[in-house]
């Protein structure tokens, strides 16, 4: 075997640091669904030098430029809580929308069609099928 080529060089970027996505200090609209881990969540989003606001108004979670949907516990007890607070169609218009929303355990499982785990209750079907847990 005959000598190996040198490596490529090092990648070089010409993006400048104003096009870089910077968060630092934006504000990020936590969904208030009343259960779930919304407190680590904002403590997460602090310490990533954001504005974490949390809220259940749905005017300003539909009109917010990022939100963040956590969520811990059962696919029922989120729907019924979703529709007690009138989250549940804000949601999914918002997502329907295609706005920036990060959806985070039981976030992302109330978008489904159903759940097993609650049999007969619907779900905000912004994602077809059921949730299997």
């Amino acid at each position: 075997m005959g000598p190996q080529p040198p490596p490529p060089p090092p990648p070089t970027s010409t993006a400048s640091s104003s096009d870089s996505i910077v968060l630092e200090q934006e504000e990020v609209v936590v969904v208030n669904t009343g259960i779930g881990n919304t407190a680590t969540m904002l403590a997460f989003l602090r310490s990533a030098k954001t504005n974490p606001v949390l809220t259940d108004d749905p005017r300003r979670i539909f009109s917010a430029k990022r939100v963040v949907y956590p969520g811990v516990g059962s696919f029922g007890a989120a729907m019924k809580g979703l529709k007690e607070k009138e989250l549940d169609g804000v949601l999914r218009e918002r997502m329907r929308a295609g706005l920036p929303t990060l959806c985070v355990c039981i976030g992302i499982q109330t978008m489904a069609s159903s759940s097993d785990e609650t049999p007969g209750e619907r779900g905000m079907e912004v994602l077809e099928g059921m949730h299997v847990s």
